[in-house]
């Protein structure tokens, strides 16, 4: 210790106890603060989450935007809180600060008296322009539909995005590729909106194409069942593999789903495992296909 000599926590208790401001939260778990102070990130946390719901938020769903939340760490780096503060102790926390209200125990939602301003008090630009264009799809969105009305019509850049959906409490990942604001409530079909753009097909530099993962079973027999979205991009006869020697061969199947025969062993043959995720192209008007790794960016897809 700094003191130069050891302490029990009874002494560092006590020491703790002359300081001004100090006040137990949880007395039998030992934990104790100082009030709220100019910097405190349960708070900051809590009020950007419900600046942003359409309900009240619960306190599991609050644990949880805290512990995806990233802050300012040294340099330039972003990281999780100093300190993983117990669920108990965050609802003790966040029923004592008088922006907020807490309900049936377990609930909580901005003090009447901040509702109007808070979205904007509490929220960066880039956070609104998200929310707003989820919130646009009826709360819950595909990282593609954000790509296209937010990227690719240059009012955040690509990277903003990311970090965003990255280090946001506000934004929560309901599946891979479906964004969701944490606390706002969307309804099935919003949802089964979302997964249908996910599946689209995008043209990316000439190339049509969507992420896919290949099944141990096609490698096992080397013919791969076409994934629905790709069959209107696909005629029958042989397709190269880019990079890859051997052709595949498009077959509609009058009895089942249309595959491409052998490409489980083509790629396979490339070091593509079972279940690995990668981009699956097609190049419609050259009877080309190729795969390519995800994005590095992919974990926010």
């Amino acid at each position: 210790m700094a003191a130069g000599f050891a302490a029990t926590p009874t002494q560092v208790i006590l020491c703790a106890r002359m300081f001004l401001g100090f006040e137990w939260v949880l007395e039998d778990e030992g934990w104790f603060w100082y009030g709220p102070g100019t910097d405190n990130r349960a708070k900051w946390t809590a009020l950007k989450v419900l600046s942003a719901a359409n309900r009240q938020v619960d306190i599991e769903e609050l644990y949880g935007a805290m512990a995806r939340a990233r802050f300012p760490k040294q340099g330039e780096r972003l990281g999780p809180a100093a300190v993983s503060v117990p669920m108990p102790v965050l609802q003790v926390l966040l029923s004592k600060f008088q922006e907020m209200q807490r309900s049936h125990f377990n609930d909580f939602r901005l003090a009447p008296e901040i509702e109007d301003d808070a979205p904007a008090a509490y929220l960066s630009p880039s956070e609104l322009m998200i929310c707003a264009a989820i919130k646009r799809h009826g709360g819950v969105a595909s990282r593609r539909t954000l790509t296209e009305e937010l990227v690719a019509t240059e009012q955040i850049e690509k990277i903003t995005l990311n970090m965003a959906l990255m280090s946001s409490p506000v934004f929560r990942r309901h599946d891979k590729g479906i964004w969701t604001i944490t606390g706002y409530s969307f309804s099935h079909e919003a949802l089964q909106k979302a997964c249908e753009v996910k599946r689209q097909l995008q043209l990316v530099d000439g190339w049509y194409e969507m992420e896919a993962a290949l099944p141990r079973s096609a490698l096992d027999r080397g013919d791969w069942f076409a994934p629905a979205a790709s069959q209107p991009y696909l005629t029958p006869g042989d397709y190269e593999i880019l990079g890859i020697d051997g052709t595949t061969r498009y077959v509609e199947n009058p009895v089942g789903d249309p595959y491409l025969k052998r490409f489980g062993y083509l790629i396979g043959s490339a070091g593509y495992k079972a279940g690995m995720a990668y981009l699956f192209g097609i190049a419609v008007d050259e009877r080309v296909l190729r795969v390519r790794p995800l994005p590095d960016d992919n974990e926010l897809a």
